[in-house]
This record gives structure tokens, sequence and C-alpha cells, in this order.
């Protein structure tokens, strides 16, 4: 009995050291550069939504924000999150040099 644990975990470890199986597609464009998010997220630069991992953590942000008034009664609609991502890079497109806040307050958040 102890022998088969044995083998069995032996067995079972050797496929912890095989190589990782390849991806079936290929990625596309550049990866996403580093991106430290503020403690306030509404502090973030509309400039800074050039980086995809910006959009990504500015789109959380409202999205939070979206729901909260969801749940208080003052929306009545939830958009998604492809909606909201590039509502918020059309809003900063116009004003680059405002922050994140500012973009939100132009789609009523």
């Amino acid at each position: 009995m102890r022998t088969s644990i044995l083998v069995l975990t032996c067995a079972a470890l050797t496929g912890c050291t095989a190589a990782p199986a390849p991806q079936s597609a290929p990625r596309t464009g550049s990866p996403a550069q580093p991106f430290t998010v503020p403690m306030d997220p509404g502090q973030i630069r509309c400039a800074s939504l050039a980086n995809p991992a910006a959009v990504d953590a500015a789109t959380d942000w409202v999205m939070g924000l979206m729901r909260a008034q969801v749940l208080a009664g003052r929306r009545a609609d939830m958009p998604d999150t492809l909606q909201v991502g590039s509502d918020l890079q059309s809003a900063c497109r116009s004003t680059p040099q405002s922050t994140l806040r500012t973009a939100a307050s132009q789609l009523g958040v």
C-alpha cells in the first residue's frame, strides 16, 4: 500500500516538470506595460489610458461607481465593460490633460 502511494506521488510530481502546452492562438499586439494604480483611481491621468492595463483599471473603477449608483437607485441601466472602456477612452481623447474622475463625470457617473 505504501509503495503504491509512493509510486502515485512520484508519477504526479513528474507531471509538474513537463513543459506547458503551447497556446492555440498567438497573441497579437504588444503586451501591456506595467501600470501602478494610485490609491485614488480617479486621479489616473487621461494620457495614461494609452496603456491597456490603465484602461482595465479605469474601467473597473468606473464600473464600480456605476454599480453603486444602480444599487442606490440613481441609475437604471448598467452598460457592459467594453462600452464603458470605449466611452472612457473617447472622453479622454477630447481632454487628455484631465483625470479619470473628470472623464467619468462626462459619462454621468
